[in-house]
């Protein structure tokens, strides 16, 4: 057992020797060794800048929403000026017809439901109407049903409810005024 393992040292002692001192073998070797490091450490290297990268950017500052803004075209520029104008429209209305409902919610419905529709004149404020006095969810959609010949799974319900609280809680988490961005809205 002994001399197995010395003469296997003495042909690892020759093969060591032989890739020093011949440097096309050393290149051969080195690359061999580099590039199985390389690929052991790259995945866990990327994958710890992954992780690190999202928790020191701030996506609520005003700079990254201006940066995005920026990086817009001018197509994405007016799509998302005329969301922003829909939605003020919608809260204006809410206001003028002094009601106690949750701007957001009804922002979050009409963009879950009525976003491609074709809006006149009386729109907002049909839209609206179908939140004024209301106990319930459920008769928000039967109202938007009536109004608007549209039609809601249960399922549907669940998920659009759903987005009206995840939005709710977002809005509440936000501390600072939104920044508004130069050249459209927040």
């Amino acid at each position: 057992m002994i001399s197995m393992a010395a003469s296997a040292a003495v042909a690892a002692a020759k093969a060591a020797a032989t890739v020093v001192t011949n440097p096309k073998l050393l290149k051969i070797v080195g690359g061999i060794v580099l590039g199985t490091v390389i690929i052991i450490l790259a995945p866990i290297a990327l994958l710890l800048g992954i992780l690190g990268a999202g928790q020191s950017i701030d996506w609520e500052s005003p700079e990254m929403r201006q940066q995005v803004y920026d990086n817009m075209t001018d197509e994405e520029k007016a799509r998302f000026q005329y969301f922003a104008d829909v939605l003020a429209a919608i809260e204006d209305e809410i206001t003028a017809q002094g009601l106690d409902v949750e701007p957001i919610k009804a922002q979050v419905i009409f963009i879950c439901t009525m976003r491609d529709r074709e809006l006149d004149e009386t729109f907002y404020a049909d839209f609206v109407s179908c939140f004024a006095e209301v106990a319930d969810d459920e008769a928000v959609f039967a109202n938007i049903t009536a109004a608007f010949g549209v039609s809601f799974t249960a399922e549907e319900k669940e998920k659009i409810l759903l987005l009206c609280e995840k939005a709710m809680e977002s809005a509440a988490k936000s501390s600072a005024a939104e920044p508004s961005i130069e050249g459209g809205a927040p």
